[in-house]
């Protein structure tokens, strides 16, 4: 019989981005015998309108009361929504075969030591059980459905790297003020979406107690109290903003000693911003009412690739081990910490440096012509 597996998302579905991205390779073996496949489609579920599914075909005969292993490989990029990378697996197709699935075991295997506040909670199946660096998963008696989709969501490589690496040096040195404050606003914007409100509060914590352990070091810095104003006034978002609290009363306190340590505090201006802005300017700390900017990534190298789908195997009763490997990376150098706010370049600063090269090229046109004169 000709069996299919996706090569692309067979819900139809595009990646969030009007993308439809497919499979990169795939090999397929069948009781140890690598087998040709070609690329078949069917038409989209959702709509004829849009791009047909995938499918790497391939024929297998299943003999009576005969076990028949299949072995499927492929290479296929994580989705990304950044700072988290996400991978995943669908079994709901799997409830095709007959009768239930004995045993399911699920293997994911990463390049570091494995630790839980490094998921995001959101998308993470119960039951995982860490190991090193891997998580393992088991399931008796599977009869697949929607919800059994597997879906994880885990902290970009260089995410993670550049988190271990500053923490490395507050463990050596937790009076460096420069590494509390990169990895305060990385812990900040790892707690955050889009638009600043905090979906996970573990990371929030991490970048307070990161602040507060500094302060006790370094009590006369502007940078510090500046951060935690902002740090407890991002928690109090988006619609527990009380002033009056004690919280309230640590925030304006915070905010206060800054201004007196260094008025023209750069991380000062950015908590008073948010601050103002979401207290409709009632506290006057703005001159001119400005909208927060999107929270701009901190020194973290960062990649684009084009997401990719999660596969489904609609053919197989023999469990497939999902091996997922991103390779690591240079960790980040310690970097001079920048505030949040970065005004947009004009069109004249961002073209400034074509003026050397059109004197350049104006002055070897003279000397040309005056040595044919």
């Amino acid at each position: 019989m000709l069996v299919r597996f996706p090569m692309s998302e067979p819900s139809g579905y595009d990646n969030g981005y009007g993308g439809y991205p497919t499979i990169e390779s795939i090999t397929v073996q069948v009781n140890g015998e690598f087998v040709p496949t070609a690329i078949i489609t069917s038409t989209n579920p959702l709509s004829a309108d849009d791009p047909d599914i995938s499918w790497a075909a391939f024929d297998v005969a299943f003999p009576s009361k005969e076990t028949v292993g299949i072995n499927v490989n492929y290479i296929a990029r994580p989705s990304i929504y950044y700072p988290f990378a996400q991978i995943g697996y669908i079994f709901e197709t799997g409830a095709g075969w007959y009768d239930v699935i004995n045993s399911v075991d699920m293997i994911v295997r990463l390049p570091f030591e494995v630790e839980q506040s490094f998921f995001d909670r959101y998308t993470q199946p119960a039951g995982g059980l860490i190991q090193g660096k891997e998580i393992r998963w088991h399931w008796d008696n599977l009869e697949p459905t929607t919800d059994d989709n597997f879906q994880l969501g885990i902290l970009y490589p260089t995410v993670w790297q550049t988190i271990l690496t500053y923490e490395s040096y507050l463990a050596s040195d937790p009076s460096d003020i420069l590494s509390t404050l990169i990895l305060a606003d990385l812990y900040l914007e790892l707690a955050s979406e889009k638009h600043g409100f905090i979906v996970r509060e573990h990371f929030a914590d991490r970048s307070l107690e990161i602040v507060e352990n500094a302060l006790l070091y370094h009590p006369e810095s502007a940078d510090l109290h500046s951060s935690l104003a902002h740090i407890l006034f991002r928690q109090m978002l988006p619609n527990n903003i009380d002033l009056s609290s004690t919280n309230g009363q640590r925030i304006l306190n915070a905010i206060e000693t800054a201004r007196e340590l260094d008025p023209l505090n750069k991380r000062l201006d950015n908590a008073a911003i948010w601050i103002d802005y979401r207290t409709n300017f009632s506290l006057g700390w703005v001159a001119t009412p400005t909208v927060p900017p999107t929270i701009a990534p901190t020194s973290v190298p960062t990649k684009t690739p084009t997401p990719k789908p999660s596969p489904t195997a609609t053919s197989t009763p023999t469990p497939v081990e999902i091996t997922k490997s991103v390779p690591t990376e240079t960790p980040v150098q310690k970097s001079t910490p920048t505030s949040h706010i970065t005004p947009p370049q004009t069109s004249w600063q961002a073209s400034w440096w074509y003026i050397p090269i059109i004197m350049l090229l104006l002055m070897v046109y003279f000397y040309v012509r005056s040595t044919r004169n």
